[in-house]
């Protein structure tokens, strides 16, 4: 509800569909461990969070919506989900030949966002006037962490020995 409304929009069908990407992108990457699978399916929960966040728009006043109140909660939701996966991965990056460097990372910043989230929920819910600058400080380091993810996993591709066709058959 401000200028911005269109870049934040933007922002969150780019969540929607980077969540499935690379949660389709690690499969292959990570081995099948319990580290593995819930984060993954963290990563899923987290792209439906956002869809809820994308279908329900925010309330523009003080006056508490069915609407607003689903976008609120999916929101805190879904940026809960994506911390959470960012530490709960690690361990399968640490296993990954080609993300090993990455688990460092991704526990970093999942402390970073799950830390900035508790600040954007309490702030939200004393209706303290920061929790904006708390909501976009959140929303920047998931952002670094799909980033820097996306250069790790190319990184990894190219990388990684392509298998001949004729050493096969």
């Amino acid at each position: 509800n401000s200028r911005f409304s269109l870049l934040w929009a933007l922002a969150i069908y780019t969540c929607i569909i980077g969540c499935a990407m690379v949660a389709w992108a690690l499969k292959p990457c990570l081995s099948n461990c319990p580290s593995t699978w819930i984060g993954m399916a963290m990563l899923w929960l987290a792209g439906i969070g956002a869809i809820l966040l994308a279908a329900f728009p925010t309330d523009d006043t003080y006056v508490r919506t069915l609407s607003g109140k689903v976008h609120n909660d999916a929101a805190l939701t879904t940026f809960a989900l994506l911390g959470a996966a960012m530490v709960v991965l690690a361990p399968a990056f640490r296993a990954s030949p080609s993300l090993g460097r990455f688990a460092g990372v991704s526990v970093l910043l999942g402390v970073l966002v799950t830390a900035s989230w508790v600040t954007y929920l309490v702030t939200t819910l004393r209706q303290i006037h920061i929790y904006a600058p708390a909501q976009r400080i959140l929303v920047a380091l998931i952002t670094t962490w799909f980033v820097l993810l996306a250069l790790h996993l190319r990184h990894a591709a190219t990388v990684r020995p392509r298998r001949n066709l004729r050493s096969v058959v």
